[in-house]
């Protein structure tokens, strides 16, 4: 129950990182409802089948490795736990150093945290944007020499052997990733690649603003625009019939005048009749214009995007390095908004979402754990071991080279209902060791701590062995996997060594805690006893 409680949660991520796990918690939860079908309806028949048989003899091998465990159990083991609970503050400082120095590794950026890991596409796309207009021929020209690249690349990374490339195609007049008007532009950030923004230019323009001169002769923007487009696209005269046919008469400028692009020297008729020059009346400027303005909620925007590769700096650290070049200077020079949005809006709603359902998995796992122990407060022994499981997670990734993805963060939660069932067993014996031993507190937590060994490895090991086979895939499916699954196995792993240790000192503590209440309220009912 504490497992499901604690993978439920992951049903609250929503967007794109909600889709794509979404089959997890599903897949889990209804495997770990059937498994509680099996346990109470169907592992007792096995038993019942096992237990009728004869008595099964003992095999050499299994005869020589319980004696071999049971030594150490009884001994190193039993004499670890003993230290452990008697410096039991000890063991509790020491765990949270280990915390503590596990939190400064990701904070020191030995263990790198990026929102989502992308893995390496085994798909490339090349696309060629040309300047307005550059002929067919040559565009074509340049394709082929792109291909022509593309070979000489996988001569030279297969030295000559080929076979690299199992396909490739051209097309010209349409892309087949991104936008073609895209046009890469610098990152001072380490490792970014494909850094692009979305301006798509378009065609040169002449930008025509009335001068005061021109207001006092009468002229106005109207009359300015409408007799340029008369002198470049040509005024309608007149129109007559001939035959079936209605003829058009147009007046224009000669070719050759609008084909030597100096609009400033075109003739303006003003309000009086009089001809003026179009620069004496107007400035004209040049202009590069876009064929496309984009628009949210309104306003003109414009998206610079780009990859960074996570295992050479992680995403904050290069945002960072983008306001540290002046972003916040630009955008005050130009009266400009900006923001982060893409993965970074999916980061900020992701990390939300978890956090509420870290919370709702934390209140389930407890409220299934005082109705296990009927006890408000035993619960807080056995979930004191959930934030440890930050060490092993670090820790496996550090070892593994990996990064700290979104998917790790949501194994942790998911590794909370895991790391409880190893200390729910350990609580649980202890409790009857106290109840046989007749109040000898420190004797039934080293007890109960020693039998409960393997139970404890076991339920541990077990979890281990399945997910490890995941950890060394190598199919470019299964990459963004292991990060998760290395958090568990490391998670638990580590969690499995403290919890032998921790939750009996935590248990002990808990006892010199009762201890001092009953003693300190004991003498503040003796003081009042003796004041009447």
């Amino acid at each position: 129950l504490t497992t499901v409680a604690a993978f439920l949660p992951l049903f609250m991520i929503k967007g794109i990182i909600g889709e794509i796990i979404s089959a997890i918690p599903m897949v889990v939860v209804a495997v770990l409802i059937a498994s509680l079908i099996e346990v109470f309806f169907i592992l007792p028949a096995h038993l019942a089948h096992f237990a009728s048989k004869t008595e099964e003899k003992t095999s050499g091998f299994r005869y020589h490795f319980d004696t071999q465990f049971n030594r150490f159990r009884n001994g190193p083991f039993r004499r670890l736990v003993e230290i452990a609970v008697n410096w039991r503050y000890a063991t509790i400082a020491l765990s949270l150093a280990m915390f503590i120095f596990s939190v400064g590794m990701m904070a020191g950026g030995r263990v790198n945290f990026v929102f989502f890991s992308s893995p390496e596409a085994d798909i490339a796309f090349g696309n060629i944007v040309m300047a307005p207009g550059t002929s067919r021929q040559q565009t074509e020209k340049m394709l082929k020499e792109l291909e022509a690249a593309l070979l000489r690349a996988e001569a030279k990374v297969t030295d000559n052997e080929g076979g690299l490339i199992e396909f490739h195609m051209a097309t010209l007049g349409r892309t087949l990733s991104g936008n073609p008007d895209e046009t890469a532009i610098g990152a001072n950030v380490p490792s970014a690649s494909g850094v692009t923004e979305d301006l798509s230019y378009g065609a040169e323009e002449r930008i025509v603003r009335i001068t005061p001169y021109g207001q006092s002769l009468g002229l106005t923007v109207f009359s300015i625009g409408q007799q340029l487009r008369a002198s470049l696209d040509g005024a309608v005269v007149t129109r007559f019939p001939r035959g079936d046919e209605e003829v058009t008469v147009k007046l224009s400028l000669p070719e050759d005048e609008v084909l030597t692009d100096n609009i400033g020297d075109i003739r303006i008729i003003t309000p009086t009749g009089n001809y003026v020059l179009l620069r004496e009346v107007a400035t004209v400027e040049n202009r590069l214009g876009f064929s496309v303005i984009k628009r949210q909620d309104g306003f003109r925007e414009v998206a610079i995007q780009g990859d960074l590769n996570g295992a050479v700096i992680a995403t904050p650290e290069a945002l960072q390095i983008v306001k540290e070049a002046g972003l916040e200077d630009i955008a005050e020079t130009y009266g400009l908004r900006y923001r982060y949005d893409g993965r970074d809006q999916e980061q900020a709603e992701a990390f939300a979402d978890m956090g509420t359902g870290a919370m709702l998995a934390l209140i389930c796992i407890y409220i299934i754990l005082s109705w296990v122990f009927s006890s408000w407060t035993q619960p807080l022994a056995v979930m004191i071991m959930i934030p440890f499981a930050l060490i092993g997670a670090v820790l496996g990734h550090y070892v593994m080279g990996l990064t700290m993805t979104i998917l790790s963060m949501f194994a942790l939660i998911a590794l909370a209902g895991i790391v409880v069932n190893n200390s729910i067993i350990l609580v649980s014996t202890i409790d009857r060791r106290m109840e046989e031993t007749g109040g000898d507190y420190m004797l039934a937590i080293v007890s109960g701590t020693t039998d409960r060994l393997r139970p404890v490895i076991l339920t541990s090991f077990t979890t281990i062995c399945g997910l490890s086979t995941l950890m060394f895939e190598r199919s470019l499916q299964a990459q963004f996997l292991i990060p998760m699954a290395t958090t568990i196995v490391f998670g638990l792993a580590i969690t499995t060594l403290l919890v032998l240790f921790v939750v009996p000192s935590v248990l002990a503590i808990g006892l010199d805690i009762n201890r001092g209440a009953k003693a300190l309220f004991g003498r503040i009912f003796r003081r009042r006893i003796n004041a009447e």
